[in-house]
């Protein structure tokens, strides 16, 4: 019962999750997989 409360608790508080509730909070971006653009100039 505990862990199911826990988990709808975070699931309200923070929607992207507990690591993107941390990355937004603290800008800490250990795995960077986004993909960039570069442009030529």
């Amino acid at each position: 019962m505990e862990p199911g409360l826990v988990a709808i608790v975070v699931m309200l508080k923070a929607p992207k999750g507990v690591w993107g509730l941390i990355r937004d909070r603290f800008d800490l971006d250990l795995f960077p997989l986004s993909h960039r653009v570069r442009r030529k100039d």
